[in-house]
């Protein structure tokens, strides 16, 4: 409420638009996410008139912002297991797609064939 407010009063003392995102509580007692922006109005004068703006219910947006913040988390953690797991195989390990073209190559790869990673994606097995 604070933000809101001094977002607000900063906004209307400058004659500037705003726009923020904020949680209201609906009648019924529940929080949802909200995104308010307005633009000041002014007379064919000159005149400062007000402002003309919108509140709309984004809470929908917002749990799926994040839903997929969480899911890239989990993912990034997913991977970087996956990475580690790979590298202490004493093995190649490479994931290319359906024609042939690397996206991923596991440690062993660089240090058996002395090739960077610059070197090795896409096409560098060819090459090796």
């Amino acid at each position: 409420r604070a933000l809101a407010e001094e977002v607000f009063r900063e906004a209307n003392a400058a004659r500037k638009p705003f726009r923020l995102e904020y949680r209201v509580r609906r009648a019924d007692g529940a929080y949802r996410w909200a995104i308010d922006a307005a633009g000041p109005r002014f007379s064919p004068s000159g005149e400062f008139l007000g402002y003309v703006g919108s509140v709309i219910d984004i809470d929908e947006r917002r749990g799926v912002e994040e839903a997929l913040r969480e899911s890239g988390e989990l993912l990034r953690r997913s991977e970087d297991r996956l990475r580690t797991l790979t590298n202490l195989i004493p093995s190649f390990v490479w994931f290319a797609t359906a024609d042939g073209e690397l996206h991923y190559l596991n440690e062993r790869w660089y240090e058996f064939t002395g090739q960077s990673p610059a070197e090795a994606l896409p096409n560098g097995w060819i090459a090796a």
